[in-house]
């Protein structure tokens, strides 16, 4: 008997010793670049400019939770050009995963018309408020490319 306890013991204490395990993560690197083009339908003010923001997240499937310290983010000044204002945004990224080939990646990407006064510091909007302003996603991914590996998208957005 107290051999069928101990052997009990041993089998629910190793099980407990396996849930507390941490899983193998792998490190994946790489660099995005989003190129956000906005067509100027509103004219921008004297001394005003186009800024863009675009983010990067993903979800783990090993965890199936929004892991927020696997989260880019890139904010830059647009250049404006015969109604288009262009924004490039290079961001490179090295998340270690758990399961890179299942996780989903979800890009947003945004543009406003700023005015005059207002500025961006270290990717914070001050000074004036935004006289229009607008974002979207591109469809999830699933699966974070593989490390070295420098990925585009483009969107393209009316303002």
């Amino acid at each position: 008997m107290n051999r069928l306890l101990a052997l009990g013991l041993t089998a629910i204490g190793l099980n407990f010793f396996q849930v507390g395990q941490a899983q193998a993560q792998t490190a994946v690197q790489g660099f995005l670049t989003v190129t956000v083009s906005v067509i100027l339908t509103t004219p921008i003010p004297s001394g005003g400019f186009v800024g863009c923001d675009a983010q990067i997240q993903f979800v783990d499937n090993a965890t199936t939770s929004i892991l927020t310290k696997n989260n880019e983010e890139s904010v830059t000044v647009g250049v404006v050009s015969g109604g288009i204002a262009t924004c490039t945004m290079v961001m490179p990224y090295y998340w270690d995963l758990v399961t890179p080939a299942t996780d989903v990646v979800y890009v947003t990407y945004g543009a406003a018309i700023l005015p005059a006064g207002a500025t961006l510091i270290n990717g914070q909007l001050s000074g004036a408020p935004p006289m229009r302003s607008g974002g979207h996603e591109f469809p999830p991914k699933t699966g974070v490319p593989v490390t070295g590996t420098h990925w585009t998208l483009h969107g393209t957005m009316r303002l």
